[in-house]
């Protein structure tokens, strides 16, 4: 691959996070915006980013908050289910969304398989909904056999040896532990990272880069762009060209972003959760 990609996902109709990423990626020079869904909801400019992304995005798919907002809640509830209303009624009338959405066949529209990479919403074995996650860190000893299988069944299902997915909200790297030497004397997240005899699922430290790529089957996750989860509040994406790829963070105005969500006509608990855990990060 001689072009460099910039992989976001997980918008989440964040405006303030997705322009200052957009900075960054011309600034790096991007050839191709690969964008895995999931650019509405929770946040409260889903206009914007979808006329934003369309106008500026190479490859657009959708994720299960798109679906939800087309087809039904799918069982949301809380904070994911209050503001779902009034995106769908902002998006009623977007031009950009409507064409976007067109004819929009599920779960097609959250998978898509563009220069020998698998890009999916979610996960290879369910692209609309199976999070690409190890479990909770307290059950990483008690299950380890378990979550270390199912690690390797979600590797195994990869249609391409890269694939790319977002969905959980963290940057990660999911690879064979036979592949364990991409990852020497990388800064780990060890709160969130998990190591079994198949797989290894690996949650950066820091910003990063990993090189040597091109051979070695890996699921990718570039990270939230506008609702990181990771205790960390910068906006995440991943730049990718084949065989390099480096994770990276980007500030932005939180508070402007969390002040929008605060005005929604929704729920005031569910606007002030959603406003203060831009500012943790979770």
């Amino acid at each position: 691959m001689s072009e460099t990609w910039a992989i976001l996902t997980d918008i989440h109709g964040n405006i303030d996070a997705l322009d200052a990423v957009l900075r960054d990626v011309e600034l790096q020079g991007a050839d191709k915006i690969v964008v895995l869904g999931d650019s509405v909801n929770y946040g409260a400019a889903a206009v914007a980013v979808i006329e934003r992304i369309t106008s500026i995005a190479d490859i657009i798919l959708l994720g299960n908050h798109e679906k939800a907002v087309l087809h039904g809640e799918e069982g949301m509830s809380g904070p994911a289910g209050a503001g779902l209303a009034w995106t769908r009624e902002q998006l009623a009338s977007c031009e950009a969304w409507q064409q976007l959405v067109d004819g929009a066949v599920f779960p097609d529209a959250c998978e898509r398989i563009v220069d020998d990479v698998h890009l999916v919403h979610a996960s290879p074995r369910d692209p609309v909904l199976e999070y690409v996650w190890p479990g909770h860190s307290s059950y990483y000893l008690a299950f380890n056999d378990q979550i270390d299988q199912r690690l390797a069944q979600i590797l195994a299902a990869s249609q391409a040896r890269h694939c790319f997915c977002g969905h959980t909200h963290v940057p990660a790297v999911l690879l064979p532990y036979a592949e364990r030497r991409l990852l020497k004397l990388l800064p780990w997240d060890r709160r969130l990272s998990f190591v079994g005899p198949q797989a290894i699922f690996f949650v950066p430290d820091t910003t990063l880069r990993i090189e040597g790529l091109s051979e070695s089957p890996v699921i990718i996750n570039p990270g939230s762009v506008g609702q990181p989860r990771d205790g960390r509040p910068e906006a995440a994406y991943a730049l990718y060209n084949g065989d390099e790829l480096r994770f990276r963070r980007v500030p932005y105005n939180i508070d402007a972003a969390g002040e929008k969500i605060r005005a929604l006509p929704i729920d005031d608990d569910a606007r002030d959760y959603l406003a203060d855990r831009l500012l943790r990060g979770e």
